[in-house]
């Protein structure tokens, strides 16, 4: 997936989970139909703050709420 950042996908994973909020990760189309990462947030997008590795063309935010295990 090109998805015009440079980090590998194992860098993103490790980097976005770290992260506070990011709660997982997920491979999607954007609304154009273009292939994008989600990072999935247990809070509202507009409260999140990324490093600019992750504020990427093909990297976007989802707000999914509080995650538990069940």
């Amino acid at each position: 997936m090109n998805s015009g950042h440079h980090l590998s996908r194992e860098q993103l994973e490790q980097l976005a989970l770290s992260q506070p909020h990011v709660v997982g990760i997920a491979e999607s189309c954007s609304a154009a139909g273009k292939p994008v990462i989600k990072l999935l947030v247990d809070c509202p997008v507009e409260q999140i703050t990324l490093p600019d590795a992750l504020q990427a063309d093909g990297i976007e935010l989802q707000y999914v709420g509080d995650v538990k295990a069940q």
